[in-house]
């Protein structure tokens, strides 16, 4: 999808939010006018796409969320938003080496289109404490 030519951003596009509690996060949703989503932890500024990620757009349901779950399981509807696991703890390390290959793939894409993130997501400071990542089939996904 090109980038539109001319897109309005929220005077505070790429500032830093500091840490967030999902609850917060949620604020910045499709109709916010500025649009963060977090993965594995880090909440990126997507404000500068509002063609995917506002109310319009085919992403409008990711602002606002945490997708590190629909990235990591490639389950991406909505009920995938949201979910926390310290998949560190996935049950074998072919699978968590190959899914984390994917995770990170996906975080990259982020960082070099929306730049560094502006903010960490609570949930991850205590990462450990989450429970493991339920077992998941592999599927084929383009998203």
């Amino acid at each position: 999808m090109p980038r539109p030519e001319f897109v309005e951003v929220p005077a505070d596009h790429k500032q830093p939010v500091g840490t967030l509690s999902p609850a917060e996060l949620s604020k910045y949703n499709c109709d916010s006018g500025r649009f963060l989503l977090a993965i594995h932890g880090d909440v990126f500024d997507v404000s500068d796409r509002p063609d995917k990620y506002g109310p319009d757009g085919p992403y409008h349901s990711m602002s606002g969320h945490d997708i590190t779950w629909a990235l990591w399981s490639g389950y991406d509807e909505e009920q995938e938003w949201d979910k926390y696991f310290d998949v560190q703890r996935c049950a074998t390390r072919e699978e968590r080496n190959r899914r984390f290959q994917g995770l990170m793939s996906w975080w990259a894409f982020f960082e070099l289109e929306y730049g560094v993130p502006v903010g960490r997501l609570d949930v991850y400071d205590r990462e450990w404490e989450l429970p493991p990542p339920p077992a998941v089939q592999d599927l084929c996904v383009v998203m």
